[in-house]
């Protein structure tokens, strides 16, 4: 009888073999990930040490002048500037810097003269460097079409009840683009102390005759 209770006895805890080997396995694996990436950055390091000294390069042989530097700001500025001023685009259908317009005498007040500066092909160079002052320059407002303001944009449209009563369209160009430029002027200032954003606009009152003035 004793000897039959002893047969029934519990052995006890035994270790799963298949826990076993699956601790094997994760060994395995975390080697072989190892070893994969170790082999990975061996085979990489000729590239990545190559980026890095391009770095120091770049970090070398930057301009310490603020004209140097103000240079090298406009190549990425450059862009900007443009995408910028299209923004100040009226509306897809009216491409169009629209400074004010006017009432036309005797007809329909949805009638208007609509003045601005066609934004429809902006050039990709419409800024120049004097010291430290980068000059934006824009064609004068003139007279772009005859018909209606409607939309978003439309509200903040001055309108004059005759010619004579029109607000300075130059003016009001700067006002608009010295808004547009305001948070890239900010950092400019930040970023090379002394220089700055100058707005020009006119007296040439096409696009080609600007850059045939420059």
């Amino acid at each position: 009888m004793a000897r039959m209770q002893k047969e029934h006895e519990d052995p006890g805890p035994r270790e799963s073999p298949l826990r076993a080997n699956g601790l094997v396995v994760v060994g395995l694996l975390v080697l072989v990930g190892v070893g994969v990436t170790a082999g990975y950055l061996q085979w990489k390091a000729p590239e990545v040490g190559e980026i890095i000294a391009g770095r120091r390069r770049a970090i070398a042989e930057a301009p310490n002048t603020p004209e140097g530097r103000l240079a090298l700001w406009l190549v990425n500025g450059a862009p900007q500037i443009h995408h910028r001023i299209e923004m100040m685009r009226f509306s897809a259908a009216q491409p169009w810097l629209v400074t004010h317009a006017v009432r036309l005498e005797g007809e329909s007040p949805s009638r208007l003269a609509i003045y601005g500066v066609d934004l429809m092909e902006v050039p990709r160079d419409v800024a120049r460097i004097e010291g430290l002052t980068v000059r934006v320059k824009l064609p004068r407002p003139r007279r772009l079409a005859v018909g209606g303001l409607s939309g978003d944009n439309a509200a903040a449209v001055p309108i004059a009840a005759s010619e004579d009563r029109a607000l300075d369209g130059i003016e009001r160009a700067r006002y608009l683009l010295r808004f547009a430029f305001d948070g890239l002027s900010q950092a400019l200032e930040r970023d090379i102390p002394g220089a700055r954003i100058e707005i020009e606009v006119g007296p040439e009152d096409t696009w080609a005759a600007v850059a045939a003035a420059r």
